[in-house]
């Protein structure tokens, strides 16, 4: 499909990844029908051991089965490489980042802001990128001054509707409240200016260390999924799409201390929560399969998934082939559930069936 034929009101989930090795897997796993439910949002750094940017990109489409997806680049400071500060260089409405793209026929570019350019360089890349792709996304971050320049450049455009808008609100868990009333406003303010303007929520409340949600004794606990919750104090579906990072926490950690200090675990994601398990001190394989078995017995419905993620627990559960005992391979099948999870219960309350266990599933958020 040409990317001009998209219309961004055929989807209401937009999770948003990284091009990482685990992200990606679980991306990749996704079933064929699942992927054409969404359009994911992949920020783009540098692969690991690779010479060019282009083989994050080339994953991420991989992983995609050629689908369309938007690309962003980090912005993280400790992945900025001269490539992607290249990519980012204003000169000419960011014309090195639109002929990056341009390499690839199903990549919508979020438009790059970062405190160099001026509102010229801003507007002139929207107004190109509408011409050259057909679609473009807009990523707010930051709440007090990226507002306007989004106002302006959305105004240039031929029609509003080329363009989504993400509200990222990055992790919500230690300020939910200011979260909230911040998208809100934004939300708000766009709409005054631009009522036809469409929009996406993006937050994540998934922690960076899960033990203090743990109990002692099991080593279990349970993560509520508050990026859920904020969609639906601001209004729902009827005020803006629904997005999130698909289970990620928003901030890389590449300290090998932080890497190296970790204990086997599954994480068990639903609609509404993350169920976690962990066994302490252990980092064997057959911890894994320990810990598989007991979700198994908590959600026997495993048993029948036709979700990768799900599959490798069961396989893992019965003593057969597992992802292995590394956190990362065990993170994409965190995500792979998350994003399964997130694309059906979506698709169920926009869509529910009266009188059924899963309507009154859906309701637990009154959509």
């Amino acid at each position: 499909m040409s990317l001009k034929y998209i219309n961004f009101e055929d989807y209401n989930y937009f999770p948003a990844l990284r091009a990482r090795q685990a992200e990606m897997k679980g991306l990749n796993e996704l079933s064929d029908a699942r992927k054409c439910k969404i359009i994911p949002l992949i920020t783009l750094g540098r692969w690991p051991r690779a010479e060019t940017l282009e083989v994050g990109v080339e994953k991420a489409s991989k992983a995609m089965s050629d689908k369309p997806f938007f690309l962003d680049l980090t912005h993280e400071i400790s992945s900025l490489s001269p490539l992607i500060q290249e990519l980012r260089d204003p000169t000419d409405g960011f014309t090195k980042w639109l002929d990056f793209a341009a390499q690839y026929t199903n990549v919508i570019p979020v438009i790059q802001m970062h405190q160099s350019q001026t509102l010229r360089d801003v507007v002139l890349q929207a107004r190109n990128c509408e011409k050259r792709f057909g679609k473009l996304a807009f990523r707010i971050t930051d709440f007090t001054q990226s507002i306007d320049v989004v106002i302006a450049a959305m105004s240039a455009l031929e029609r509003v509707e080329s363009a989504l808008v993400f509200i990222d609100s990055g992790y919500i868990r230690l300020s939910y409240a200011a979260s909230l009333a911040a998208t809100i406003s934004t939300i708000n303010m766009i709409r005054a200016q631009l009522p036809t303007a469409l929009i996406s929520t993006l937050a994540t409340s998934f922690p960076s260390q899960t033990g203090p949600f743990l109990d002692d004794v099991s080593g279990d606990g349970v993560i509520s999924i508050l990026e859920r919750q904020l969609h639906h104090d601001l209004g729902g579906y009827s005020i803006a799409a629904y997005g999130d990072h698909s289970s990620i926490h928003a901030v890389i950690y590449d300290d090998p201390a932080v890497i190296m200090n970790w204990t086997a675990r599954i994480d068990y994601p639903l609609e509404l929560d993350w169920e976690i398990s962990r066994k302490s001190r252990a980092k064997a394989l057959n911890d894994y399969r320990e810990i598989a078995a007991k979700i198994v017995r908590a959600h026997p419905e495993i048993e029948a998934s036709d979700i990768w993620g799900e599959q490798m627990i069961r396989s893992a559960a019965n003593g057969g082939d597992t992802v292995g005992a590394a956190p990362a391979s065990w993170i994409g099948v965190r995500v792979n559930i998350h994003l399964s999870r997130q694309i059906d219960f979506t698709e169920r309350l926009l869509n529910p069936v009266p009188d059924s266990d899963e309507y009154e599933e859906a309701q637990d958020l009154d959509y």
